[in-house]
């Protein structure tokens, strides 16, 4: 087939640059935080029947800005699970049991309101893993507050696990602990109890070396 005789070969030069580039914008920051998620680990030191706040679970980690000012690291936390082993008992012994319930309600949302619980049975340590439902109170953050993120019922010897997400905003100012220290370090970290209390009075004990 023949080319028409106005067809014209395209040039092989060098194309025409845009004089005007448009630049890349800065790509999105979606977060600017910083989260830490943390297994922790207590012991019960006396039979213990009562709630854990959103402020006790931030109490968990502290900063001493002074000798007795200790201050919380994180401005938000939401619970993923919680872990019960109870301890044994002899046969002849009332069973030891421990249960575990996220009945805490604040603004008309309350928690999922079942009641995880365990009973040892002989040399059989009881166990439990409960892990709040997806849209309740403690699956999602929580600022430092009074609210009961979950009740807790166990005796001396049984050991708590806490697994959380933690989070730092990097907004506003850090929340004073419940309770003042003694004797803190400036500057240094601490643990405390999951009750919020210092170890001296606490009764779910944390398992760790640095704590006030």
């Amino acid at each position: 087939m023949e080319r028409s005789s106005n067809h014209r070969k395209r040039g092989k030069g060098p194309r025409k640059q845009n004089r005007n580039p448009v630049l890349p914008k800065p790509f999105q920051i979606t977060d600017y935080s910083i989260r830490h998620n943390s297994q922790m680990r207590f012991i019960c030191g006396s039979n213990f029947n009562g709630e854990i706040s959103y402020q006790n679970l931030l109490d968990c980690f502290l900063f001493a800005a002074t000798a007795i000012a200790p201050y919380q690291v994180f401005t938000g936390v939401k619970v993923r699970s919680v872990e019960v082993w109870v301890q044994p008992s002899p046969v002849s012994v009332t069973p030891n049991i421990a249960s575990v319930t996220f009945n805490g309600a604040a603004n008309q949302i309350a928690g999922d309101q079942r009641l995880h619980t365990a009973v040892s049975i002989g040399q059989q340590a009881g166990y439990i893993r409960a892990i709040p439902s997806r849209g309740s109170n403690a699956a999602a953050f929580q600022i430092s507050n009074a609210n009961g993120c979950f009740q807790i019922i166990c005796q001396t010897g049984t050991i708590i696990g806490v697994n959380c997400t933690y989070v730092q905003d990097l907004n506003g100012l850090a929340v004073a602990a419940q309770a003042a220290s003694v004797g803190a370090t400036v500057g240094a970290l601490y643990t405390r109890g999951l009750d919020g209390l210092p170890v001296a009075t606490s009764k779910l004990l944390p398992i760790n070396i640095n704590d006030i």
